[in-house]
């Protein structure tokens, strides 16, 4: 990945199940990085930008980052 940061899809689901609040959503990808400044870098670099102009036309998208706790 550019910038030498590593990252892996932990889930993937179409049809997701959302036990509160509504969404159109019809897929869910989660992916880890071991930083939030990784996450951010990934978002911001050239690659992903130059990907994400293909799909943006074609879909709904939104991305959240959100921190878990440190690792042990």
């Amino acid at each position: 990945m550019e910038g030498g940061c590593t990252c892996r899809q932990l889930r993937y689901r179409l049809r997701p199940q959302f036990l509160a609040g509504t969404t159109n959503a019809d897929r869910v990808v989660i992916v880890e990085f071991d930083t939030a400044a990784q996450a951010r870098a990934f978002y911001h670099s050239a690659a992903y930008q130059a990907a994400r102009q293909k799909w943006l036309p074609a879909a709904e998208f939104c991305m959240t980052l959100v921190e878990g706790p440190p690792a042990s």
